[in-house]
């Protein structure tokens, strides 16, 4: 309570001849939740010295009504506030900026093409699957991993035989990109090639998640063999996909804490972890609220 009541004190201070104590508001209004807040922090797209913290506040906000001014910061001359507006337009959920954030595909900062990137493919943005597709050839490595990412991600068919060249690629973060992009694909005739990365590559749980969406169960005995030269975190995915392809049995009661470990990953591999923990009949931790 009392928190939400300094509100309207941390609302007054983004006012002050400080920038440091305007970026200190923000960042406090953001972490309050402070939706009352958002026509000020709007306001503040136009200062200069912390416009990038008002933008980011403003996508955490699920300032829709904002989307217009953040749009416009597209063509901001500084690459930080480009890539802040490319973030909070992807959380803000903005299919209405879709074609502007498509230009920045062919940005001259690397950063913002990949996060250009990310954003059209948490946006569903389909249409743009021709223009993420030439990035495939992209000379930065993130920014074509982002785009083998948003192409899985984007269900590009197309993209389908250039994507399984890539698991050829000496670039872990491009094979590791292009096996987990087979899998969202449902490209089963790469399970075999896929499957090869875990014979070369200790961490490669890209692979691993793959095998499990596409229901790889000939490559059981492969992923028994990798479980027992992971890392925990590899190891842990690799014990849930065993148990998702019906080889529970071949999981070491010691592996079930790695397992666990995976209930703070992102919400897709949670679910599915949560999910093998309750077949092995392990004990669930009580999810956090």
């Amino acid at each position: 309570m009392k928190a939400k009541e300094a509100i309207p004190k941390f609302t007054l201070l983004l006012q002050d001849n400080d920038p440091s104590i305007r970026e200190w508001a923000v960042d406090a209004l953001k972490e309050l939740g402070a939706k009352e807040a958002i026509p000020q922090i709007t306001k503040l797209l136009r200062d200069k010295e912390i416009r990038c913290d008002a933008v980011k506040a403003l996508g955490r906000l699920g300032a829709k009504e904002a989307i217009p001014q953040i749009t416009v910061l597209l063509q901001d001359n500084d690459s930080y506030v480009r890539q802040s507006a490319l973030e909070a337009l992807a959380q803000l959920n903005a299919k209405e900026a879709i074609a502007e954030i498509t230009k920045l595909l062919q940005d001259n900062v690397p950063w913002v093409r990949h996060e250009a990137v990310e954003a059209l493919g948490r946006l569903g943005a389909k249409e743009t699957i021709p223009q993420i597709s030439i990035l495939l050839q992209d000379n930065n490595s993130v920014v074509r991993s982002r785009a083998i990412s948003a192409l899985g991600k984007l269900g590009a068919k197309e993209a389908i035989p250039e994507i399984i060249k890539l698991l050829q690629d000496n670039d872990y973060m491009i094979f590791d990109s292009a096996a987990y992009a087979l899998g969202e694909l449902g490209v089963k005739e790469a399970i075999p090639e896929i499957t090869r990365l875990l014979k070369d590559h200790y961490d490669c749980w890209s692979a691993v998640l793959s095998l499990g969406i596409l229901d790889a169960k000939e490559s059981i005995p492969e992923l028994v063999r990798f479980l027992n030269y992971t890392s925990e975190d590899a190891r842990g995915i690799t014990a849930m996909v065993l148990v998702e392809l019906g080889a529970k049995d071949k999981v070491p009661e010691k592996v079930i804490a790695d397992i666990k470990l995976l209930l703070g990953w992102r919400d897709d591999i949670s679910v599915r972890a949560r999910a093998a923990l309750k077949e092995l009949g392990a004990e669930i931790p009580e999810e956090k609220k």
